[in-house]
């Protein structure tokens, strides 16, 4: 679920995307959200804008609906 949640949070205009911002609005410890901005990194999902701030590579982002649970 944070990894959605990280990328909805990215959504908002005013939103400072520091992992520290990350953690208190996901209410997880800032190692987490490093870990969890990491592997959206890591997945190409996000990346750094040219003024440090993380922005989403792809507007939307879809799961397969056709997955049992």
């Amino acid at each position: 679920w944070e990894h959605y949640a990280v990328l909805s949070l990215l959504d908002l205009d005013a939103f400072d995307s520091s992992t520290n911002s990350v953690a208190r609005r996901l209410n997880i410890s800032e190692d987490r959200a490093v870990e969890v901005i990491g592997n959206l990194e890591t997945s190409g999902l996000i990346k750094k804008s040219s003024t440090g701030k993380l922005v989403k590579v792809h507007k939307d982002v879809r799961t397969t609906e056709d997955v049992p649970s």
